[in-house]
């Protein structure tokens, strides 16, 4: 077992919990407990690449597990299995292409002073950047929320080739893909591998500053509820931004908060028989309130 990871978990021994459960139900379930888990591998070590060894081992197991409640449920629908491959899957195998990142960049740190380690971690924002460039297409249609083409896009079976991004598709499960499934998962984990390679250039992974950091963080009491917050967190997560821990924590230092056990807090969001995102639903009606009264 990898140094500092948690013990793996035999995803056929551990189906069970899931099986009484509609597809999507248990996807949910499962997520919760996939994000329990990469957060105890954070918490095992502080060496990063031990913590991304630990992580992609989690992430594997998991969308394997996935791939069984698949092979156990099946779709209902052309809709539910849309559904399924443009926002479950995506959100297990955006994690596994962010950990690997993280870890082949830190395996290759380069040694030497601030200026060479600054460039290194440009040249890998320049090459997310021109990944995005060369999807401008299908960036922008997901971005826009569009659905016309997700029978093409999320269904599996579909054999065109002029709508397959890349070879990877011609590899991969098609019990498990489809042709855009995989891209998809690139760009949220490529969205959160920005947010961390803009850390990096505040300061490297080996306490050797690239750029000098002054003064201390601005802070605002936070006056709401801590299932508000929560709800914040957790939308700022599933919108791509950046790790649920890393979003947690800063939250906690800049709104001065301790949320404590915030997975249990989701959980009873979650329980909840109406009002689930009440707290991003106010919001949302003072913003349009605000936008209404600015016309």
């Amino acid at each position: 077992m990898i140094p500092g990871s948690i013990v793996a978990i035999n995803p056929i021994a551990h189906l069970k919990l899931y099986t009484l459960k509609k597809l999507h139900e248990a996807g949910e379930e499962l997520y919760v407990d996939f994000q329990q888990q990469l957060a105890r591998t954070e918490d095992a070590t502080n060496d990063i690449i031990t913590q991304a060894e630990a992580a992609i081992l989690v992430c594997l197991e998991n969308l394997s597990q996935l791939k069984l409640l698949v092979q156990q449920h099946g779709f209902a629908d052309a809709a539910d299995e849309i559904r399924f491959f443009k926002t479950v899957k995506p959100r297990f195998l955006s994690c596994l292409i962010y950990h690997t990142a993280v870890f082949h960049i830190h395996s290759h740190w380069p040694e030497g002073g601030a200026i060479i380690q600054r460039e290194y971690v440009e040249r890998e924002i320049a090459r997310i950047n021109q990944f995005f460039n060369d999807n401008q297409h299908f960036l922008g249609y997901y971005q826009s929320y569009s659905d016309y083409l997700d029978d093409k896009y999320f269904i599996r079976g579909i054999n065109n080739i002029r709508l397959k991004p890349d070879s990877f598709y011609f590899e991969a499960d098609h019990t498990f893909s489809t042709g855009y499934d995989y891209l998809l998962s690139q760009i949220l984990a490529n969205n959160r591998l920005l947010v961390y390679l803009e850390k990096l250039m505040l300061s490297s992974p080996k306490q050797e500053a690239l750029y000098s950091q002054t003064g201390a963080l601005p802070s605002i009491p936070w006056k709401f509820t801590k299932a508000d917050a929560v709800e914040m967190i957790y939308g700022l997560h599933c919108s791509g931004l950046a790790d649920l821990k890393t979003i947690a924590t800063l939250f906690e230092q800049f709104f001065q908060i301790d949320l404590g056990n915030y997975y249990n807090i989701f959980r009873e969001i979650c329980m909840r028989k109406k009002g689930q995102t009440k707290f991003l639903d106010q919001m949302k009606t003072m913003l349009q309130r605000k936008i209404d009264d600015s016309i």
